[in-house]
């Protein structure tokens, strides 16, 4: 299936049922939240864990 048609596709459903698109709206900005959540959750705990590592290094 080539992806002009996946796209065409789209549109047309798109403009058909507003509430789907919407829905498709609503899990991709979910999605996309929750992976942000996750990275800056992971970056914290790892930051934290080198702080803490560094601060046992000075001591």
């Amino acid at each position: 299936m080539p992806l002009s048609t996946k796209i065409n596709g789209f549109i047309s459903s798109m403009l058909t049922s507003p509430l789907a698109f919407g829905l498709h709206c609503v899990g991709v900005m979910v999605s996309i939240l929750h992976s942000v959540v996750l990275y800056l959750y992971l970056q914290s705990d790892v930051f934290s864990m080198r702080t803490g590592q560094s601060c046992e290094l000075l001591r």
